[in-house]
């Protein structure tokens, strides 16, 4: 008994926007439709990304906005009657997919999937209908659950994400297999979802053949910067979760090992350290971009000679996967999966989380060691090409979708499916 043949699988995969334009979900979904389509028939479905037509490889959402605001309302209305305070963040997004989604349920019926791929920011399998005969398949990136209770992440309203995460066990109802980009990601799904759900350890895939055209001399001539010159690269630094709050005094502290350093500080910037940040400009180098597409992203991060990144909390994170690929040593707290990417000692440092003193030092250490930088350069190439091997990847998913569809190899002319 075996999986089907090449190309004898339906695939739909669903994200934000596609192709991304920043975001680690979308991103990892996005590369994982490339690497499924060279054996299999796969589409991508966009449920956040209305401002551009659909074609023959992604459909678009084109959720009823009426049907969008009332959900949206009336989630609202429900979160207020348990807490007056903070921002609803979570539900109005669920609640905007939602009605997004069920507009995509006839294109996803025509498309006849065996195979649904959704992630759990958001929500998307809450407003599915399941094609007949599909298996629906979760892949753990999010989880609003472990959002909470976050003594170094403040949540600025509890009910929205307690709410958001009953609904999360909703829309789990509706999903057959789950997928866990990272060990630490499946012991928080076995945690606070379900410990019985079927599923497997499979780690985000990242196409390293984007790297390969990338030409960091004449990225850091474009962008005027000297030979000499250290850039830090601080992955999405200016959002709460990616650790805003300590990104000023690491560029201080750091600043202080030579003159000769800048920092790349890419996504958005939050209200609370754009101020700072323009302080800082005063005296240091610092680069914000600001929200890019993925390709661009990874054209900044080529520029740079290692990545620090105090994210407060991460699942699998496709940032640092990417620097590693690209060659950049990494200097991380030691949350969700970064241990994971990040050989401690190796292709980086893992360091206690916010301990921003060892964060510092040990990128100091990095800076200032031009030998060591270079080894580990070439030690973190190296596992990130372990960790993204396309074919160990696709032969993991085939071995899921085998648990989803028993088949036999019927000998003809023409592979087809045959239900065991």
């Amino acid at each position: 008994m075996t999986i089907a043949a090449k190309k004898s699988l339906r695939i739909a995969i669903f994200g934000e926007k596609f192709p991304p334009h920043g975001g680690g979900i979308a991103t990892a979904h996005f590369n994982l439709g490339r690497l499924l389509s060279r054996h299999h028939q796969t589409r991508l479905f966009a449920f956040v990304d209305e401002e551009c037509q659909s074609d023959s490889t992604v459909c678009r959402g084109r959720g009823n906005r009426i049907v969008g605001f009332v959900l949206e309302k009336a989630l609202g209305a429900y979160v207020r009657r348990y807490d007056r305070s903070g921002q609803i963040d979570c539900c109005r997004k669920i609640a905007r997919t939602l009605a997004s989604v069920r507009s995509m349920n006839s294109a996803l019926a025509r498309f006849r999937p065996h195979i649904v791929v959704l992630s759990d920011d958001r929500l998307p399998a809450l407003g599915l209908r399941r094609p007949p005969g599909a298996k629906l398949l979760w892949v753990a990136h999010h989880n609003y659950a472990r959002f909470m209770n976050q003594a170094f992440l403040p949540v600025s309203c509890n009910y929205d994400y307690f709410l958001a995460h009953r609904l999360e066990r909703r829309a789990l109802r509706k999903c057959d297999f789950a997928v866990f980009p990272s060990r630490y990601m499946e012991q928080v799904f076995r945690d606070t979802l379900s410990s019985t759900m079927p599923g497997a350890v499979i780690p985000n895939y990242f196409d390293l053949t984007q790297i390969e055209q990338l030409n960091r001399t004449e990225i850091r001539r474009k962008l005027l910067i000297e030979d000499r010159e250290i850039l830090v690269f601080i992955p999405s630094g200016g959002t709460d979760v990616k650790g805003a709050r300590f990104v000023p005094e690491i560029i201080r502290r750091i600043s202080r090992v030579s003159k000769h350093i800048g920092f790349i500080v890419t996504g958005p910037i939050n209200c609370q350290l754009h101020p700072e940040l323009e302080l800082l400009k005063s005296s240091h180098r610092i680069l914000r971009p600001g929200p890019v597409s993925h390709e661009v992203n990874l054209e900044y991060a080529a520029a740079c000679d290692l990545a620090v990144s105090p994210a407060l909390l991460e699942n699998y994170s496709c940032a640092l996967l990417e620097c590693s690929a690209i060659g950049l040593p990494v200097v991380t707290f030691n949350v969700g999966g970064n241990s994971e990417i990040v050989e401690d000692g190796a292709t980086g440092y893992v360091v206690p989380t916010v301990d921003i003193d060892s964060l510092c030092d040990r990128s100091a250490d990095l800076i200032t060691n031009a030998t060591k930088r270079m080894y580990f350069s070439e030690a973190a190439k190296k596992r990130a090409s372990h960790l993204s091997n396309g074919d160990a990847i696709a032969a993991q998913y085939d071995q899921l979708f085998a648990q989803c569809f028993p088949v036999v190899s019927v000998p003809s002319n023409t592979e087809r499916l045959v239900n065991v």
